[in-house]
Order: C-alpha cells, then sequence, then structure tokens
C-alpha cells in the first residue's frame, strides 16, 4: 500500500509527526504507528491461529478482519497497522443493527471480528459464528515479541467493501492492494492531498471516509476522525487542530458551513473541501461562496466498485465545466443503452468504465460488474463527450413522465435552486405513479415549517422547466439517508405512500 512506505519515511523523519487524531484531541503519532504495527500484527497472527479459512476461495489463506468499534481513533489505528500485513480488512458501521451486521459478516466471510461491544459479542457467538471475536485491546496489548511478515503484493486481496446504494441489500466486493494503489495515484494527483491536515466525519464504514484515511497517510499527512458526522464532533474537531482540508458527503460539508453560523473564523483555515457520494446541490456552492470564498470545491464522483472515475478541477487548459466532471487519466468511458448497445457522445445512457481500480465481481450477489471486455458498470446513467462526464443518476433515478425522460437528480438541483432561501431544509424529487402520465415528479422537503402551496407552485412554474416540474409537494421531518447521508429515494416514497410525509 502506498502508505507504508510514507508511514516509514515519516516515522524515520519526524516521528513526532500527527498520524491520526480524533474531535476530541487525542492522537497518535507516526512514530508511534510504526513501532505498533508489527506487535499488533503478531498479536492478530497468534489469536486468530485457530480461526477457520474464508468460505470464499478468493480469500482463502487470509484473516478476514472487520473492525466493528464505535471509537474512531481506535478503529483508524487498528486499520493503519494491520494494513501494513498480509491481512484483508473491512470496517463496519457499529450503529447498525445487530442483524444487518451479521448478514454482512457472514455473506462477505470475515474470519475475525474485534469489537468492543460486548452485547454484539455476545450475538455472534449466539448465532453461531466460527471465526473469533477480539476487543481492541488484545491486538494493542504491547507483550508480543514482534514477528517478521510476509510483504502483501499487489495482487493480493486487502479490503472487504460494501455498496452504499440507496435500495436493497448491500453488496461485498474484495479491493486487491494493486487496486487501491491505482486509486491513490488518482487522488494524489487530483484532490490535493499534500500539505494539508485533512477532516474525515462520517462512519468509518463508508468507503469516502475511508479512503480519505488512506490518501492523507498515503501523503504522510494528518487525517482527523470523528467516527460521526455530528455537527459537535465536527465543531470540536476544528476546535483542536488546524482544518486545511474536508472530505465529507455533500450534505456533511453543508452541514458544517451551516452550522458555523455568523462564527466563521474557525473556518478560515479551509483551503479545500472535496465531495463525493452525490451531486453537489447549488446550496453548497452558496454557502462555500459566503462562508469560505477562497476554499477550493472540488466534486469528485467514483465507486467503490470502480474505484475514482472523474472530478470537477480544470483540465490542463483550465476549461471546466459546472455540470460536468473530467475523468481521470487512467479511466476510459462509454455509454450504452438497455439493450447493452453503446451509444454515441452526448447520448443519455448507462455508464460503462474500464479502469485498473475496478473491482472484478461481488461476493455475495450473482450480479454482474463486467462484461467479457473489462467494462464495469454500477448503474449510474449519464453522458459521455470529449473525456467530459455528465451524471443523471442510477436507474432508479431515472423516470419518464409523459413522453420525456429525465433525472431526478438534475431535477432535485433545479428544485433546490428554484427555491433558493425559500427552502430552509434540503428538498428532494421523487416520481410518483400517475393514470396520465404514467410517473409525475412530486417534490418534498424536509423542514419543520414548509412554504406554502402556493408559494412552491409559483416559484416552480417560474423557475422550473416543465418536464422537471413538481406537479405534487410534500414536507417530511427528516429524509431516510444512508450512511452516507444519500437520500434513500425508494423509502421516501414508501414514507409519501404510507401518509408519513404531509401533503401541502
Amino acid at each position: 500500500m502506498p502508505f507504508v512506505q510514507s508511514v516509514l519515511a515519516r516515522a524515520l523523519e519526524t516521528p513526532e509527526r500527527i498520524a491520526l487524531a480524533d474531535h476530541q484531541g487525542q492522537y497518535i503519532t507516526y512514530g508511534e504507528l510504526l513501532s505498533s504495527s508489527r506487535t499488533t500484527a503478531s498479536r492478530l497472527q497468534q489469536v486468530g491461529r485457530e480461526t477457520p479459512d474464508s468460505p470464499h476461495q478468493d480469500l482463502a489463506g487470509y484473516p478476514v478482519v472487520a473492525l466493528c468499534l464505535h471509537d474512531a481513533l481506535t478503529t483508524v489505528r487498528l486499520f493503519a497497522e494491520l494494513s501494513m500485513g498480509p491481512v484483508v480488512l473491512s470496517v463496519l458501521n457499529p450503529r447498525d443493527w445487530h442483524d444487518q451486521l451479521w448478514g454482512n459478516i457472514s455473506s462477505a466471510g470475515i474470519t475475525v471480528v474485534v469489537t468492543d461491544d460486548q452485547t454484539f459479542s455476545q450475538y455472534l457467538r449466539t448465532h453461531g459464528f466460527p471465526g473469533t471475536v477480539l476487543g481492541p485491546q488484545l491486538l494493542l496489548a504491547p507483550d508480543v515479541d514482534p514477528k517478521n511478515t510476509t510483504v502483501p503484493q499487489d495482487a493480493d486481496p486487502y479490503l472487504v467493501l460494501f455498496s452504499s446504494g440507496t435500495t436493497g441489500q448491500p453488496k461485498a466486493f474484495i479491493k486487491t492492494r494493486g487496486e487501491y494503489r491505482a486509486n491513490y495515484r488518482a487522488s494524489h494527483q487530483r484532490l490535493q492531498v499534500a500539505g494539508h491536515t485533512t477532516l474525515a466525519p462520517g462512519t468509518l464504514s463508508y468507503s469516502l471516509i475511508l479512503y480519505a484515511v488512506v490518501e492523507t497517510l498515503g501523503a504522510g499527512e494528518t487525517c482527523v476522525v470523528t467516527g460521526r458526522a455530528h455537527f459537535r464532533h465536527m465543531t470540536a474537531a476544528f476546535t483542536h487542530w488546524p482544518i486545511t482540508r474536508v472530505v465529507a458527503a455533500p450534505a456533511v460539508l453543508l452541514g458544517i458551513l451551516e452550522a458555523a453560523g455568523n462564527q466563521t473564523e474557525r473556518l478560515g483555515n479551509l483551503q479545500v473541501l472535496v465531495t463525493g457520494g452525490s451531486a453537489v446541490p447549488q446550496a453548497l456552492r452558496d454557502r462555500v461562496a459566503e462562508k469560505v470564498p477562497r476554499a477550493k470545491l472540488i466534486n469528485y464522483f467514483g465507486t467503490g466498485e470502480i474505484g475514482f472515475i472523474a472530478d470537477s478541477t480544470p483540465d490542463p487548459y483550465g476549461i471546466s465545466y459546472s455540470d460536468r466532471l473530467r475523468l481521470y487519466d487512467h479511466v476510459t468511458a462509454q455509454v450504452r443503452d438497455t439493450t447493452n448497445r453503446v451509444l454515441a457522445e452526448n447520448c443519455l445512457g448507462q455508464l460503462w468504465f474500464r479502469a485498473p481500480s475496478a473491482s472484478a465481481r461481488y461476493l455475495n450477489s450473482p450480479a454482474q460488474l463486467s462484461d467479457e471486455f473489462g467494462w464495469r458498470t454500477v448503474g449510474d446513467w449519464g453522458t459521455v463527450q470529449d473525456r467530459w462526464i455528465q451524471l443523471a443518476g442510477r436507474g432508479e433515478e431515472i423516470v419518464t413522465t409523459g413522453a420525456n425522460t429525465i433525472s431526478l437528480v438534475e431535477a432535485d438541483d433545479r428544485l433546490a435552486q428554484a427555491l433558493g432561501p425559500l427552502a430552509t431544509g434540503a428538498t428532494a424529487t421523487v416520481g410518483l405513479p400517475d393514470p396520465r402520465l404514467g410517473v409525475i415528479i412530486a417534490g418534498v422537503i424536509e423542514t419543520p415549517q414548509a412554504p406554502t402551496k402556493s408559494e412552491l407552485v409559483a416559484l416552480a412554474r417560474d423557475n422550473i422547466p416543465e418536464p422537471f416540474r413538481p406537479r405534487r409537494w410534500y414536507s417530511i421531518a427528516r429524509f431516510p439517508r444512508t450512511s452516507s447521508e444519500k437520500i434513500q429515494r425508494q423509502r421516501l416514497i414508501q414514507l409519501i405512500d404510507e401518509g408519513k410525509a404531509h401533503r401541502l
């Protein structure tokens, strides 16, 4: 892994340099990280000697370790230390339901679970987990003589990740060390990691947050974690550390800026804001311009399965677009229709990619990631032109209303822009069944005090083109969201059907 060399270099040159920190002011230096990594690996070998192999052939012969810990600093410390040896790692959200965690563990072939939750430890034992369950203190114990370990190779499996889509059971897939190395090369060139103290707020099971840790260590810099996207934790992080870079989902970053209110002095050091996971709403662009006008906002598009694909940085000639993203140099793209026919440039269809960072297949699902020629898709739709892509959403986010096929992602953005300051909370659109048009667009506002229907209708009529214009309006106290803060449209539709959203 790229950060193994950087940890070694930092530990030798400046061992007192802080590698990892949390929002409470606790930290671990590069020197401490290096000195404890070998004993951690040896302890894992010792306690996991009797653990059976993973049932997945691709993982046989490796300890497959899931970290399911409430303490964020302990999580990233163990993640970094274990990454230096031939171990396959996965990070789970300790706040998920036990049944969901058990489903992920069993389907992904996890053999060792490290948890600080005694209730969950007992749950695993009573449900017949065949592997080893450990507390973090057993891996961090210093009384083990370090043993020489095999140096991992690029072809070795490194991570078991889970899809973070808005619908369905998460699907598990493997990332090899070589695939993750290709990811690092892309982010190091374009996402401005070097020279910054990075805040990565949110659950470490979210690949965007976990990768922020990897890329920061790879650059030999400091990464601050919170474990949760809680505004109190994020505010505390700014109090303890001179944060100059933030990596977060758009909704979380917007929350940081809005929570600052008029007291923006603590944000004064911010220079780079990196978002991923969903489209950047106009409200976020407005807040960045208002609160931190000197900070650079970079929006990237990628998936855990494929890796980094594109971002909003200008090309070498300084050309950029507000609504398009530039492909990374190692990525090629094409668009196909529903019959798998390749379409011409600038035609809307399903996006397919080839990249050295892409995973081969899912572990626990018959769904195919790639075709026989190495092209891969996860169901995103959009257009491609001259190595620029414009995203339209996932398959369930493309709807046909009347004779118009539209993207709900674009409808979201148009709605947010039209409402402007009238919308005091987040907004979204969904497609609802209609006997005449097939589907109609409904606008949903997350606010305890929504605008009146007449205000909404007037603003939509004057500012939103008819195909994207909501024909029905709802308000809701809180949107259902994934761990990466994406709005779950299908769940939102269910809440509307169940009468749990107020029709205006």
